[in-house]
């Protein structure tokens, strides 16, 4: 039965297909983005299943290039949808810019 502290909606249980993707997407890019900050309690739990850390490290190896190759991606993106004359007097950030163009997803 719906609870009426969220407005008579029910949870859902489960995630269409595109949505765990991009979920998991999202996650992993997170992670990828504060690793540094959860490097340590990342292997509280991954050095007592693998003592030597050599998932930890294919792990960590795995994440900065995933995140490389995201920054690379989104600066190409970037690159190709914003003149370069607008992005060189440019100040402040490039959302305004990229808001500007008329790309529409």
């Amino acid at each position: 039965m719906p609870s009426k502290a969220n407005g008579g909606l029910r949870p859902r249980t489960e995630l269409t297909a595109p949505e765990r993707h991009w979920s998991s997407l999202l996650a992993i890019s997170f992670y990828t983005y504060f690793g540094t900050s959860l490097l340590a309690p990342t292997a509280s739990f991954v050095l007592p299943r693998d003592p030597s850390g050599r998932s930890l490290i294919r792990g960590s190896i795995a994440g900065s290039l995933g995140m490389i190759v995201e920054v690379m991606v989104w600066l190409s993106l970037v690159s190709r949808a914003v003149p370069r004359e607008s992005l060189q007097t440019m100040k402040g950030t490039v959302l305004v810019a990229l808001g500007n163009t008329g790309i529409h997803g």
